[in-house]
């Protein structure tokens, strides 16, 4: 039972030498990141400390920087490409293990949000972080393998360490937000989220959104505008562009195919969305991205 749980957190802390790796199995190996865009299967925070290079999320790249913080949701593409003198901290959190003595999910979180966090976070200092993330590391260490209850205390830290997190996100968001919320307003933008955050989302229309949250459309385009600088219908348009890509590339349906899946009458309309949004064809951003998926 105890190896099936750890195996659930995975966890690596690199500076400069490669092979002063520790993961979640209680081993020190030679973890190098993944060369490739990869499907991602947990949730994932990745911690720079001194960065150089670039991330590239949901076919988005960005440049890796001094104090940032990226954020992964199970269901994303990513490829990590830092320069050999980054130095960088990554959990991966299994929402199962979480949950081992909290009552607490990690889509709760907003830094796990697309609306929230638009790729990576920038923060004054990643100090605070990186000692909470020294605690994980202690409890993965070989000599605590049989302590008693070290599953429920890495999750303990683990938990720590998220709302930690969302406190400087929070703090960051205050700042630059004057606009205040009922409780209800904000339940509303986070469930429009976990709808749109759907790797499996196919719904392409605001109504279709208003529907299920039982609100106007126009109200759900002006709250999620308020809110996050953009109408319902951008986001929902990001989640359906980042999903078309998604079955572009793992899938080896037809574009007409696709476009059905996706709610468009025919391939016509699918290629017409897809150019306005990237300023390219399907089948061009296919031939681009020739990748291996895991």
């Amino acid at each position: 039972m105890n190896n099936l749980i750890k195996s659930k957190f995975e966890f690596s802390n690199i500076i400069k030498d490669a092979s002063k790796t520790i993961r979640s199995k209680s081993y020190t190996h030679n973890y190098q990141p993944t060369n490739y865009i990869h499907r991602n299967t947990h949730y994932e925070i990745l911690v720079i400390k001194k960065g150089g290079g670039t991330h590239n999320i949901d076919f988005k790249e960005y440049p890796v920087l001094d104090n940032q913080l990226f954020f992964l949701r199970p269901g994303q593409m990513h490829q990590f490409s830092p320069t050999q003198e980054t130095e960088y901290s990554f959990i991966a959190i299994d929402n199962n293990e979480i949950k081992l003595n909290n009552n607490i999910a990690l889509s709760q979180f907003k830094f796990f949000q697309s609306v929230y966090a638009k790729g990576y976070h920038l923060v004054d200092d990643v100090k605070a972080i990186m000692k909470s993330i020294q605690q994980i590391q202690a409890e993965l260490k070989p000599q605590k393998k049989s302590k008693i209850n070290q599953d429920i205390i890495i999750s303990s830290y683990t938990v720590i360490l998220l709302i930690q997190i969302q406190q400087l996100f929070n703090h960051s968001r205050l700042k630059k937000s004057k606009q205040t919320k009922t409780r209800k307003q904000s339940d509303l933008i986070d469930e429009f989220n976990a709808l749109i955050d759907s790797d499996t989302n196919t719904k392409r229309f605001v109504k279709e959104y208003a529907s299920l949250l039982f609100v106007n459309p126009n109200y759900l385009n002006e709250r999620v505008k308020l809110e996050t600088g953009h109408p319902a219908s951008f986001w929902i348009n990001q989640s359906i562009i980042i999903n078309i890509k998604k079955a572009l590339l793992k899938t080896t349906k037809t574009l007409s195919e696709i476009a059905k899946e996706f709610n468009f009458p025919n391939s016509t309309h699918l290629i017409r969305f897809f150019k306005k949004q990237e300023n390219i064809t399907p089948l061009a951003f296919k031939k681009q991205h020739r990748v291996i998926l895991s």
